[in-house]
């Protein structure tokens, strides 16, 4: 525990060591010293302290070494007042208020961050499209924009490598309105690399259009060689370095650019209707081969049976017939025969 205690105490005694004391002095018109009034400190957009003159009009902050924002409220007499300041070690400021009357200008502070340096970077307020005034942040991005006509303005945040950020304010007279920006890096896009960019499959019927690239860009009024499922032929790139061919068909097609080349394949249309053959049966299943052929006779063999059967009647009602009539022949001879014997008796 002791040696934690000691280390407590050499932690504490190094962060007051790195500390600075930074003394605010406020005067007023023929430098009056102002005692009594409220004095705040703001860094990243927030106020970290705030303190009150004593009788010898000075504030005391313990800060460490950077840049801050020295705000002063509006009172009664005075307007509110900002000043930029830079501590290095024990730092003693004075800030004076002013009774500018109707000769009170407008003003914008703040801290821009994202940036790693600020060398480059502007802020430029823009009135009508026309630039009304512009400031360098210091080291640390903290701008003042001070002597401003009052009016509406948009306030441009630019630094090298960042995208540009544009504020809407309104900037009264006597007074310090607070715009911060925070920049976003450009992020540069990723070249597409040299060669033909084609579709990994298309549309039958459709178009296949084709990109080229040569340095990341595309390329106008080139000849793509293709080879098509129905021959060779030669399509140019247009303006927007794309090259086309219509009526797709199936099979492949290869399109070559130099050494460069890309493949692409129609895919053949499915046959509409056409089920696929059923899977194997158990054989429980199976259908009996020999009983369904012999059903698929029976029809047939009956009709031929009955066929037979009345032939046959036919012959023998045929038969009956023709023995009736030759009986019914015989028995009419016999008779004449018997009437010529006895007129010849007679």
């Amino acid at each position: 525990m002791g040696r934690l205690s000691v280390l407590f105490c050499l932690l504490a005694l190094l962060s007051c060591l790195a500390a600075s004391q930074l003394s605010v002095k406020v005067t007023g018109t023929q430098d009056t010293i102002l005692p009594q009034t409220n004095v705040s400190i703001m860094s990243n957009g927030v106020v970290i302290q705030t303190a009150k003159t004593g009788q010898d009009g000075i504030a005391r902050f313990n800060l460490t070494d950077g840049s801050y924002f020295v705000i002063l409220p509006r009172t009664t007499i005075y307007p509110p007042y900002v000043s930029l300041i830079h501590t290095r070690g024990n730092t003693q400021v004075t800030v004076t208020k002013y009774l500018c009357g109707g000769a009170c200008t407008a003003n914008a502070f703040g801290q821009i961050t994202g940036p790693p340096s600020f060398n480059g970077t502007v802020v430029t307020a823009y009135s009508n499209g026309m630039i009304a005034r512009r400031a360098h942040p210091n080291q640390d991005g903290f701008y003042m924009l001070q002597y401003v006509p009052e009016g509406s303005y948009t306030l441009a945040f630019e630094s090298p490598g960042f995208e540009t950020q544009s504020i809407e304010v309104f900037l009264a007279a006597s007074d310090f309105v607070q715009a911060d920006a925070g920049l976003k890096k450009i992020v540069q896009p990723t070249l597409p690399k040299d060669g033909l960019s084609a579709p990994l499959e298309a549309q039958l019927g459709g178009t296949i259009a084709v990109s080229l690239f040569v340095g990341g860009k595309t390329v106008a009024g080139e000849e793509v060689s293709v080879q098509t499922p129905s021959g060779s032929l030669v399509v140019k790139t247009d303006s927007q370095g794309v090259a086309r061919v219509n009526g797709a068909e199936p099979g492949a097609y290869v399109f070559i650019y130099k050494e460069m080349s890309a493949k692409t394949t129609i895919a053949s249309p499915k046959p509409q209707g056409q089920e696929e053959p059923p899977a194997s049966l158990p054989a429980q299943e199976q259908p009996n081969v020999k009983e369904k052929t012999k059903d698929s006779s029976s029809p047939a063999l009956a009709a031929t049976a009955t066929i037979a059967a009345g032939a046959f009647v036919i012959i023998i009602l045929a038969a009956l017939a023709f023995k009736s009539t030759r009986d019914s022949k015989g028995e009419k001879s016999h008779g004449e025969g018997k009437h010529h014997k006895k007129g010849h008796r007679g």
